[in-house]
């Protein structure tokens, strides 16, 4: 069975993570790949996908959108 991770669980991963980096870039972009992902396979849902990519940054969202879209050039 597969564990849906939950937003407060996701919430306080990334703060932690984020913390532990210091902010870095490459950080901030693992953990938008990570979330794309879950959202992507049904594991997250929408509201919370969306609230936990606003509490990390703008950074990404272009290519982010690209990845949803199918394609680059969108």
């Amino acid at each position: 069975m597969v564990h849906k991770p939950t937003r407060e669980e996701l919430f306080s991963r990334i703060t932690e993570h984020l913390k532990y980096r210091q902010g870095s870039l490459s950080c901030k972009l693992l953990w938008k790949g990570y979330l794309a992902a879950l959202i992507e396979w049904g594991l997250l849902n929408p509201d919370d996908h969306f609230e936990l990519n606003q509490m990390i940054g703008g950074e990404g969202a272009d290519e982010l959108r690209e990845i949803f879209l199918g394609h680059p050039d969108s």
